[in-house]
């Protein structure tokens, strides 16, 4: 189980980046990221000796659940075409940042786990958790999450007639499923059925990289223009220094040989 899915991770993260365009996505791009450090860290946690050690595994798999979601919400808004200031990206940001902070008290202080044991099942190390108080905010901090994005959503499909709706869609399957996927994984005290899904969210964010791609019309009308090699580019920096240009550029001005 351990070989098979480290080998599954590093053979979509090839397939990713050999694809990859500097034109994808940001957020669906470190929405990958997290889903990985997330399956690194319930992969630790099921080969973890004693409590020490799951603990540790446990911040893994916190680091990419708690980011993953308002990531995969980021990029909603962006696939939606919704303009969010940043005073409000912050707030949402800086909600997570506190989340995940308080799961590093975890084998400190009896605030997000109150008490922390391990046992086997089967092969595999699970953790058996009393829940502490802010515990409870890292749920309602997921139920905010759900609710911003169904509703962003709800309001594209209905206002937005040039976003894709297919990538939307995607894109809220995957937080729905990543979800559900948590809140069985709580009732059956098991991390096999996350660690599943967030894999095949890999594969769905693989199709979804593509198609955004295509959606971006003034991205792949710069491409074009690039690829017919007839416009030449000059690129400068805010204090309008030289950075480099392309060779069209070169040819109508021999200076910047």
């Amino acid at each position: 189980y351990s070989i098979f899915l480290i080998l599954f991770i590093l053979i979509l993260m090839e397939i990713y980046f050999i694809k990859w365009k500097n034109t994808y996505n940001t957020f669906v791009t470190l929405s990958y990221i997290a889903v990985a450090i997330s399956n690194f860290g319930y992969w630790q946690l099921a080969m973890a000796q004693n409590v020490r050690e799951a603990i540790m595994a446990q911040y893994f798999a916190y680091t990419g659940s708690a980011f993953m979601t308002v990531l995969i919400l980021f990029s909603i808004f962006d696939i939606c075409k919704i303009r969010v200031k940043k005073i409000y990206r912050f707030i949402l940001f800086a909600i997570d940042v506190v989340v995940y902070a308080s799961s590093l008290t975890i084998g400190h202080y009896p605030i997000f786990y109150k008490s922390v044991e391990i046992a086997k099942k089967g092969d595999a190390t699970v953790m058996i958790k009393e829940y502490g108080p802010l515990h409870t905010v890292y749920y309602l901090s997921l139920v905010l999450f759900v609710l911003i994005a169904i509703v962003t959503l709800v309001y594209a499909l209905k206002k937005k007639s040039e976003i894709s709706k297919t990538n939307a869609i995607l894109l809220l399957m995957c937080f729905f499923v990543c979800m559900i996927s948590f809140a069985v994984g709580r009732v059956l005290h098991t991390y096999d059925l996350i660690t599943a899904v967030t894999n095949l969210v890999l594969l769905t964010y693989i199709i979804i990289s593509d198609r955004f791609v295509l959606y971006d019309v003034d991205t792949t009308a710069i491409q074009a223009l690039q690829k017919s090699n007839t416009v030449g580019i000059i690129s400068f920096d805010l204090r309008h220094r030289f950075l480099g240009c392309n060779h069209v550029a070169k040819e109508y001005f021999p200076e910047l040989n």
